[in-house]
C-alpha cells in the first residue's frame, strides 16, 4: 500500500484543481503538491501538521462532489473529463512514478547534512506533528531552516504508512522535482505516436540534468534529501511559467505557490523570489485596478505572510538564525575589497571569492568551467535554444543578470554573514554557485520542450539536444539513475546495524550510552540521528589527531573511570590496543568485543560491566 496510495491521493488532490480550472491533469500535479504542503506549514503555526493533510482529504471530497455535480448537470461533461484526465501527459507521469518507487527501494542517507539535520528536521517533524523547531524537537542544530522540504516528507511519510522511513523522504523530493516538467505535456497528443517519442526524450533529458556533472558535490534526487536542486528546479519552473504568464488566475494561484516555496525552501529563497518576480513583472500585459490587486495579493501580500510567520515564529522560541541579513554593510565593501577596513577574515573571504571565480570549477565535465564561464555557456545555450520565441530576450536577460546577482549576493554573504572560519573557506562554493548553473539547465529543457512539443521537428534536433545535455554529464554520474538492488551505506554496515538492533530488541532508549571509537568518528552522528531518544557520547581515547578533535579523550585513567560511571551502557564499536591495554583491562576481567554493548553497573563504588549483546 505504501506505493499506490501516495499515487492515489496524488491524483485525486490533483483532480480537484483539474475540475475547478479545465486544466489537463498534468498541468495540476506541481500545484497540489506545492498547495497541500503550504497549507500544511499553516497548520504546522498551529502545532498541528496532520491537520493540513486533512485538508487535503477535504479537497478530494470537493473533486468527487464536484464532478459528480457537474455530471448530473451536463451529460456531456464525461468528455471533458476524457479529455482532462486520460492524457500522454498523465501515462508519463506513472511510469516516472514507478521509476522512482523502484529506484529509492533501497535508498538511504549517506551524506553528512542528512543525517546531521535534514532526516533529523523530518524525523522530528513526523514524531512531534509540528515544526522541528519546537523546544520539544531532539534536533541540535539549523532549527531556523525553512520547513518546506521537510513538511514534503511528513507528508509522503503519512501516506506511505504512517511511519518515518528514508525511502519515503527521497520519493517525495523526486516525485516533486520531476513533476515540474509534466505541465509542459499539455502540448502532447495521445493519439500522435511521435508525441510518445517527444516525451520519452524530454524526459530522459531531464533526468539526464539531474545528474549533472557539477564539480566538488552537488547533491541530486537520486541519492540526496538536500534542498539545493529543489529550490534551483522550483525557479526554472517558475521563470518558465511567468515568461507565459497570461493573467490567468490558475497560472496567478500557480505563480504564487512557487513564490511561497521559494521562501520556504531556503534561506537563499529571498533572491530567488526576487529575480521571479522581475520576471512576472517583464511578462505582465496590460492589467486593470482589479487584476492588480489580485496580482498583489498572491505574488507579494501571501508570499511574505509566510515569510514573516516563519521569521516570527523563530524569533518567539528564541532560536538564533544560521546567518542574519542585518550584518551585511554595503558600505564597508569597497573598503574591505581594497584591504584597508573590515575583520582579516573579511579581506580574506573577498580574495578567496576573487579568485574562486577563475580558478575553482563549477562544471566538471568534459572540462573544468569556472562559474563564469558555466554562466556564459548556459546564457548561450538558453539564447539559441529561445531565439525563435516572442520576447526571448527576457530569458536571456533575467538569466543572466540572476546569476551575476546571485554571485554578488553569496560574495556578500560569505563576507559578512560567514563565521571567520566558514567564510575564507568559502564553505560549499561548489555547491552554491552549482545550484544556479544547474537551474540554467534545467530552464534549457524547459524551453526546449516547449519549443520541440508545438513544433514538428526532425529527429536530428533531438539528437542534436540530447548530444549537447549528455556531454555536461559524466557516465559515473548517469549511473546514479539505475535502481540499487541492496542497502548501501550505513544500512548495509554490520557494524552499525548491530548497534540498532540491541537498541531495539533491547528497549533501550533515554540512556546515556558512551560509544568507543578509536579510528572514526561517523559512528556518533549515525548513532544519535538513528536513536535520537538515547543520548551517545562517541570519544577516542588518546591523544587529539587534528585540531578541533572534540572526541578525543586524553585523559588518565581514573578520570575515565569517573565519566564512565555516569553513564547507563558503553557500546565498542571500534577498540585498539591502547584502548585494550590502558583502559579495559583496568576495568574489567570480561573479554573485549567490537561491535557490542556493555550495560554499566556502580556496586560500592565500583563499575561492573555485563555483556548484554
Amino acid at each position: 500500500m505504501e506505493y499506490i496510495i501516495p499515487l492515489l491521493w496524488l491524483l485525486a488532490v490533483t483532480g480537484f484543481f483539474v475540475v475547478v480550472f479545465n486544466k489537463k491533469i498534468e498541468e495540476c500535479i506541481p500545484l497540489s503538491l506545492l498547495s497541500v504542503v503550504n497549507i500544511m506549514i499553516i497548520t504546522g503555526f498551529f502545532k498541528k501538521l496532520s491537520y493540513g493533510f486533512y485538508i487535503s482529504l477535504i479537497l478530494i471530497f470537493l473533486f468527487i462532489t464536484i464532478t459528480i455535480y457537474k455530471l448530473y448537470k451536463d451529460k456531456h461533461y464525461i468528455k471533458t473529463l476524457n479529455k482532462n484526465f486520460i492524457t500522454i501527459g498523465l501515462i508519463f507521469f506513472i511510469l516516472i512514478y514507478v521509476y522512482i518507487v523502484v529506484l529509492h527501494k533501497f535508498t538511504t542517507f549517506k551524506y553528512w547534512d542528512d543525517f546531521m539535520h535534514w532526516g533529523f528536521m523530518t524525523k522530528e517533524s513526523f514524531r512531534l506533528n509540528a515544526f522541528y523547531s519546537e523546544p520539544e524537537s531532539l534536533l541540535l542544530v539549523h532549527k531556523d531552516y525553512p520547513p518546506f522540504s521537510t513538511i514534503l516528507e511528513v507528508l509522503w511519510c503519512k501516506l506511505s504508512g504512517n511511519y518515518y522511513n528514508e525511502p519515503f523522504t527521497f520519493r517525495a523530493m523526486s516525485i516533486l522535482t520531476l513533476s515540474f516538467i509534466f505541465p509542459i505535456f499539455k502540448n502532447l497528443s495521445i493519439k500522435n505516436k511521435k508525441d510518445y517519442l517527444k516525451g520519452f526524450f524530454f524526459i530522459l533529458l531531464f533526468l539526464l540534468v539531474q545528474v549533472l556533472s557539477i564539480s566538488d558535490f552537488f547533491p541530486n534526487f537520486t541519492d540526496s534529501i538536500y534542498t539545493d536542486f529543489l529550490i534551483g528546479i522550483l525557479l526554472s519552473y517558475g521563470l518558465y511559467h511567468a515568461f507565459n504568464y497570461d493573467n490567468e488566475l490558475f497560472e496567478t494561484i500557480n505563480l504564487s505557490m512557487v513564490l511561497v516555496s521559494l521562501l520556504m525552501v531556503k534561506q537563499m529563497g529571498l533572491p530567488f523570489y526576487l529575480l521571479l518576480m522581475l520576471m512576472i513583472i517583464l511578462n505582465i500585459k496590460k492589467i486593470n485596478k482589479k487584476e492588480i490587486l489580485i496580482m498583489s495579493l498572491f505574488f507579494i501580500v501571501i508570499p511574505f505572510v509566510y515569510y514573516i510567520s516563519w521569521n516570527k515564529y523563530i524569533d518567539l522560541l528564541d532560536i538564533s538564525g544560521q546567518f542574519s541579513l542585518s550584518q551585511i554593510t554595503i558600505s564597508k565593501l569597497l573598503g574591505i575589497m581594497k584591504g584597508t577596513v573590515g575583520e582579516p577574515h573579511q579581506i580574506e573571504a573577498f580574495q578567496n571569492f576573487m579568485v574562486a571565480l577563475i580558478k575553482r570549477p563549477i562544471l566538471d565535465y568534459p572540462i573544468k568551467l569556472n562559474y563564469i564561464l558555466s554562466l556564459i555557456i548556459t546564457t548561450i545555450l538558453i539564447t539559441i535554444a529561445s531565439y525563435k520565441i516572442k520576447g526571448s530576450y527576457k530569458y536571456t536577460f533575467v538569466y543572466l543578470f540572476g546569476g551575476i546577482a546571485y554571485g554578488f549576493a553569496m560574495l556578500l554573504l560569505y563576507i559578512f554573514s560567514f563565521n571567520d572560519f566558514e567564510g575564507p573557506l568559502l564553505a560549499s562554493y561548489e555547491r552554491y554557485l552549482g545550484t544556479y548553473i544547474y537551474l540554467g539547465f534545467v530552464l534549457l529543457i524547459f524551453i526546449l520542450f516547449d519549443v520541440y512539443s508545438k513544433n514538428n521537428k526532425k529527429i536530428y534536433h533531438y539528437l542534436l539536444t540530447f548530444i549537447i545535455i549528455f556531454s555536461f554529464v559524466m557516465p559515473i554520474n548517469a549511473k546514479k539513475l539505475i535502481p540499487k538492488t541492496k542497502y548501501e551505506g550505513y544500512l548495509n554496515n554490520e557494524a552499525f546495524t548491530n548497534l540498532f538492533y540491541v537498541l531495539d530488541t533491547k528497549e533501550i532508549t533515554h540512556k546515556k550510552i558512551l560509544l568507543i571509537s578509536q579510528y572514526t568518528s561517523e559512528v556518533g552522528l549515525v548513532a544519535k540521528y538513528y536513536s535520537p531518544l538515547n543520548h551517545f557520547q562517541i570519544v577516542t581515547l588518546g591523544k587529539p589527531k587534528y585540531d578541533g578533535d572534540y572526541n578525543a579523550w586524553d585523559i588518565s585513567l581514573e578520570d575515565f573511570k569517573t565519566e564512565l560511571k555516569t553513564y547507563d551502557y558503553i557500546y565498542i564499536y571500534i577498540s585498539d590496543d591502547n584502548f585494550y591495554n590502558d583502559y579495559w583491562t583496568k576495568v574489567t576481567d570480561l573479554e573485549l568485543f567490537d561491535h557490542h554493548m556493555y550495560k554499566v553497573d556502580v556496586i560500592n563504588d565500583e563499575i561492573s560491566l555485563t555483556l548484554i549483546y
